[in-house]
């Protein structure tokens, strides 16, 4: 699943965790990834250590499942947590195919994979969404969200994103 907010502050992170959380509770091997590569918000939303590893300490090009589990953050629910890069400029280090690749990887790993999306519509993005099996675009009363997430659903029909992979939810 990729939760995605065209807007930022309407939820995407912590519904992203609690949907982790509680799917992890039911005993299914969960994993959570910060896909918001420049601004990561689950280092400081799961108070995990500065120098937690990211997914730059993953080797993405050739990774295997015994690199995976020794760069994922476990979170005390059980969750296991890929982080995004400490610093912003560290993102750009990541490719679209980059993404694609550990995406494969995790499905082979994990019963669900959840994927915390940043706003921009940009190559992490698209890989992520075409990874996933459902896109969850969270938005707000705020007529700004509702602006924003109907240019996204314009967008999304542009590219030929099928309609049946997205879901809404309101916040």
């Amino acid at each position: 699943f990729s939760l995605y907010g065209a807007k930022g502050g309407v939820g995407t992170t912590t519904l992203a965790y609690n949907l982790a959380a509680t799917i992890r509770a039911s005993g299914l091997r969960v994993a959570l990834v910060d896909g918001s590569l420049q601004f990561g918000d689950l280092r400081a939303l799961l108070h995990a250590p500065e120098d937690a590893p990211s997914i730059l300490q993953l080797p993405i090009t050739h990774a295997q499942k015994a690199d995976l589990a020794e760069v994922v953050y476990r979170d005390r629910s059980g969750v296991d947590v890929l982080l995004a890069p400490p610093r912003i400029e560290m993102a750009e280090m990541i490719t679209g195919r980059d993404l694609e690749r550990l995406m494969s990887l995790m499905r082979k790993m994990y019963n669900v994979v959840i994927i915390d999306t940043a706003s921009a519509v940009d190559e992490s993005l698209l890989a992520f969404l075409d990874a996933s099996d459902l896109m969850i675009q969270v938005v707000s009363y705020e007529s700004t969200a509702l602006q924003q997430a109907s240019a996204m659903a314009t967008t999304l029909a542009a590219i030929g994103y099928p309609r049946e992979k997205i879901r809404y939810l309101v916040n």
